[in-house]
């Protein structure tokens, strides 16, 4: 079973919370929908989507260095739907392109998962409440 977590990597923890689980091979980061169409210029501009990006740029620099899995979740559009550079997945990273709000719903997302091991997954993006 996958544990979806937000965990605090990049940081301490806050006062009196518990320290944030190391990461390990059973851990995977889930980027979602950091794409083109929600920068400022384009056709769904969110609120201060380049913030958001660059902390996604930072959970992945982290994981890139511990050679841990990144999966990397887009909308299948053809109109700005590259992803950010900030975000941009690099060899041997997991693509998912997907029609519906779920990244789940449609997509081989959970079988690579299960497949990889991964029980616990770290998720940032945009529209991550989806």
């Amino acid at each position: 079973m996958i544990v979806a977590a937000f965990l605090l990597i990049l940081c301490a923890a806050p006062s009196g919370a518990e320290e944030p689980r190391p990461l390990d091979a059973k851990t995977a980061l889930v980027v979602i929908d950091v794409q083109a169409f929600y920068l400022p210029h384009g056709f769904m501009p969110l609120v201060e989507p380049e913030k958001a990006s660059a902390n996604c740029k930072r959970l992945i620099e982290k994981f890139r260095s511990g050679h841990f899995t990144i999966v990397h979740v887009g909308h299948n559009v053809s109109k700005e739907g590259e992803f950010h550079p900030d975000v941009k997945p690099i060899e041997g990273e997991k693509i998912v392109r997907k029609d519906e709000v779920s990244a789940f719903n449609g997509t081989d997302l959970l079988d690579y998962l299960e497949g990889k091991g991964i029980e616990r997954l770290v998720i940032c993006g945009m529209q991550t409440h989806m």
